[in-house]
């Protein structure tokens, strides 16, 4: 009995020390070290990034987000001269008056292109009868002359693109006001912006400013390309693409849209058949924020400008500075949100290579060592599952700071009972990757612990290797069994078969055809969650119109707009509905 109860706690004690040993502290692995700004652009690439691509900073004056100046200093500090902004106006005059606000003067004189999505807001109060046609066409010739005359004598080119996402708002069955009168609309516009230029040049031999009218199509609706684009007459045609297929998902890819678009649309204009743009360039291409899609991003942008460099586009503009906040991570754009620090993400430094902007000043004197990215292998894992992390880091001092080394870094990981640890030194813009291995904890949680003497503190980061999957388990239309006319309602039930809520996503709906982004949808954003193993029905947020009797496919597919799940593979359905023959 002695030697029993001996050998018990023994072997009790020599197995917690074996446990131990397993999980005590072992350095990481260092995978990769390197500028923030390495990355290959071919001369090629360069030179037509440089001379035709700008950078999109957003403000509608709602939300204390970064103030338009300081959007505007941030773009000066990567060094481009072409951005996208929003003018918008509530009342007849109001846009025309904005354009003397300080922060447009300043845009105007600090940049050589300006596009602006000029957005009459009124255009859908009451009919759209001669007296509105009369008054759309004043509005916009107003500000083409103010900034064709204004600017006459210097090398300035302003794009003025008719509202904004035109498919989305008005046109056809997919959109929010299906009666309003599109053709008529852009050419009025068109039309206003032609007037005011005219009216500049007759009053001047000295015009060298020069004004082009835009019209931008967002989501590819074929219908409206096919039924009203013909009919139109802008200089340019500005696409925004928001998609992922050149990344592999099974979505419209760029060079879809650009054969639907440029089949349609007119090439009588100045720029014949090179009258192409990329209007927007993000937002769901950036999926994911700060959560460890940097070099992703950067290999998509790299691809998607190629294609527009070869389809030989006039301009592309990103989705860059951005403060809209979608997501707690920011995917959006490339700057993270005031809220969340206003970092730059490392395609930020890869194209200040080729923009060669100055860094930002700050009164902030010490090294800026940070967490970029934590990067599991495996998400929703089970307790004790092997899972392999990777965690990069990187010291931006020069961008904030008069540039300094960072010296003794120290990085903590801790999950459960394991304990990793890696010491290391960053030179300025320097970025390291490390990797480790761990049994995923009970609880999920992993905590990350950086201290640099030079940074004057301790980072502390926390990640859950929890994580949302959301499904389409079934997709139907209302009515069932429609007849011609009849307006049909989409609805997908979503579940949500992952670990953790989420929120921000979208449910698109297709009708026959799949290349058509989007026929309808619905989302659920902010403070509403779905919840894990938690199902909510989303519909379509306007109605398909019946057409043609006999058998019709349906797809939904619910796509995160900022947020992020663990599988992307399982998120689309199938349905058919047929079309009752009345005849």
């Amino acid at each position: 009995m002695a030697i029993k109860s001996f050998l018990l706690p023994m072997l009790t004690f020599l197995s917690l020390m074996s446990f131990v040993q397993l999980y005590a502290a072992d350095d990481m692995k260092t995978i990769a070290k390197g500028q923030l700004s390495d990355f290959h652009w071919s001369a090629e690439e360069a030179k037509w990034i440089k001379d035709h691509v700008g950078i999109i900073f957003y403000d509608d004056g709602e939300l204390p987000r970064f103030t338009m100046d300081e959007q505007i200093d941030m773009i000066h500090s990567l060094g481009t001269k072409k951005v996208k902004t929003w003018l918008k106006g509530q009342y007849a005059g109001e846009m025309r008056s904005k354009l003397d606000s300080a922060v447009y003067k300043r845009t105007f004189a600090e940049f050589d292109t300006v596009l602006l999505d000029v957005c009459p807001l009124f255009i859908f109060d009451g009919e759209y009868d001669d007296a509105k046609s009369t008054l759309i066409q004043n509005e916009y010739k107003s500000i083409a002359y103010h900034l064709a005359s204004k600017y006459r004598k210097y090398n300035k080119t302003f794009l003025l693109s008719i509202y904004m996402e035109t498919n989305f708002y008005f046109g056809t069955e997919r959109s929010y006001n299906p009666d309003f009168p599109p053709v008529k609309f852009f050419n009025d516009a068109a039309a206003g912006i032609r007037d005011g230029i005219s009216k500049a040049q007759s009053e001047s031999d000295i015009n060298k400013a020069k004004v082009y009218s835009v019209i931008e199509i967002a989501n590819l609706p074929t219908d409206f390309i096919k039924n009203f684009l013909p009919h139109t007459s802008a200089d340019l045609y500005a696409i925004s693409y928001y998609a992922k297929g050149e990344l592999g998902a099974e979505d419209i890819t760029l060079d879809d849209v650009i054969k639907a678009v440029s089949e349609s649309v007119p090439h009588n204009g100045p720029f014949g058949k090179d009258n192409l743009i990329l209007g927007e360039l993000g937002r769901s291409v950036f999926v994911g924020g700060n959560d460890g899609d940097d070099h992703e991003q950067i290999q998509y942008l790299q691809k998607a400008l190629n294609t527009a460099r070869q389809n030989k586009f006039q301009y592309a503009f990103i989705f860059w500075v951005n403060d809209q906040e979608r997501s707690y991570d920011d995917g959006w754009g490339f700057v993270a949100s005031k809220k969340a620090g206003g970092k730059y993400r490392r395609a930020w430094y890869a194209f200040q290579n080729v923009f060669k902007g100055k860094p930002q000043s700050s009164a902030k004197k010490r090294v800026q060592v940070g967490i970029d990215a934590v990067r599991p292998s495996k998400y929703n894992p089970k307790p004790g599952e092997i899972i392999n992390i990777k965690i990069d880091l990187s010291n931006r001092s020069s961008w904030y700071t008069p540039a300094k080394s960072a010296k003794d870094i120290r990085v903590q990981l801790h999950a459960g009972y394991a304990a990793k640890v890696s010491r290391f030194s960053l030179e300025p813009d320097e970025f390291i990757s490390l990797q480790t291995e761990i049994p995923a904890p009970d609880n999920s949680n992993i905590t990350i612990i950086v201290n640099s003497p030079d940074s004057g503190g301790e980072i502390i980061h926390k990640v859950s290797l929890d994580r949302a999957d959301l499904v389409v388990e079934r997709v139907y239309t209302e009515p069932a069994s429609p007849k011609p006319g009849d307006k049909v309602m989409m609805f997908a039930e979503v579940r949500n078969i992952g670990n953790a809520p989420i929120t921000d996503f979208a449910v698109y709906f297709h009708v026959d055809d799949f290349k058509s982004l989007w026929a309808a949808w619905g989302c659920i954003y902010g403070d509403n969650k779905l919840k894990k193993d938690e199902m909510q029905v989303i519909g379509g947020g306007f109605p398909w119109i019946a057409t043609t009797p006999g058998l019709h496919k349906l797809r939904a597919y619910v796509n995160p707009d900022g947020s992020r799940e663990s599988n992307y593979n399982n998120n689309i359905a199938y349905g058919e509905f047929i079309v009752q023959d009345t005849e």
